[in-house]
């Protein structure tokens, strides 16, 4: 029997065509994951990830639930931790090339160590210098259009607004349920 015997059954299918989805995967992400040395985090992704598909089976009868579920808790963690393993390596290069980096971010926290300079951009405005003449509540306040505190604890700025919604258009004020 060859192999055109097996491919009439729909289970051989299957598995030619996962097969060849995760080969095309593979290729065009091996490259990303051993630049970036996280060959032990992919390794631990996929056994945890069939851990999650006995799970899935065990549970609720769907393996392929319980292996995503456990492949998307592990891709959290290792994204929570190795953000700032990433963020290092990043800088170490640029120490080693001697040219400047971007980082484009949401969460200015983990890279402060590595700045010199924060370009802040919202909705139109934006304000650059030093992350202590940008992280004030004077300076994003203006930014924002509202009223803004800025407290540093240990190292690491937290943004409050007493706002319940940030304004939609620069130079707006934000909803109020009162009259001015």
């Amino acid at each position: 029997m060859g192999i055109g015997y097996y491919l009439q059954f729909p289970f051989a299918q299957h598995a030619l065509e996962a097969a060849f989805l995760v080969a095309i995967s593979c290729g065009l992400i091996g490259p990303f994951v051993i630049t970036r040395t996280m060959s032990f985090a992919v390794h631990g992704t996929s056994e945890l990830a069939f851990t999650g598909a006995v799970a899935g089976l065990l549970v609720a009868d769907n393996p392929l639930v319980g292996a995503l579920v456990g492949a998307l808790v592990v891709a959290a963690l290792i994204g929570i931790l190795g953000q700032r393993a990433v963020t290092r390596l990043i800088d170490e290069r640029r120490r080693q090339a001697g040219s400047p980096v971007v980082f484009v971010t949401h969460e200015v926290n983990p890279v402060l160590p590595y700045v010199d300079r924060i370009l802040y951009l919202v909705r139109g405005r934006w304000a650059i210098g030093t992350p202590a003449e940008i992280l004030t509540s004077e300076r994003l306040s203006a930014l924002y259009g509202i009223e803004v505190d800025v407290v540093k604890v240990r190292d690491r700025y937290l943004v409050v607004s007493a706002e319940d919604e940030l304004p939609t258009e620069p130079g707006a004020h934000a909803h109020h349920d009162h009259a001015h």
